[in-house]
């Protein structure tokens, strides 16, 4: 494993995720999962790179999928110490959507 070095005054926030494709446009195509789309909001803003650069436990959020399919995994967020349950949004850019949010605990 290649262990990522972060400033002290920030800490790990572990999200597993679980992906189910229920349909797909056309019918049958396949779609690819994995954590790019996932960003975390906090403090009135997103960093783009705060889950770019580390590895979580595994299975690591990532797969393909067809309809009927799922991908179960992890993505792991560096965060400020002490953040208050920041927000995790997926697919915030998708036409006709501000995407899919989630709150943290």
């Amino acid at each position: 494993y290649y262990i990522v070095s972060i400033p002290d005054d920030r800490e790990f926030l572990l999200a597993k995720f679980r992906y189910e494709l229920v349909g797909s446009n056309p019918p049958g195509a396949s779609r690819l999962v994995n954590r790019n789309p996932f960003e975390l909001y906090q403090d009135n803003g997103f960093n783009p790179d705060d889950n770019k650069n580390t590895v979580g436990p595994l299975p690591d959020l990532y797969g393909k999928v067809k309809t009927g399919g799922v991908v179960e995994g992890w993505i792991v967020f560096t965060v400020p110490k002490g953040s208050p349950n920041p927000l995790i949004a997926y697919n915030r850019y998708a036409a006709g959507s501000s995407g899919i949010w989630f709150q943290t605990e």
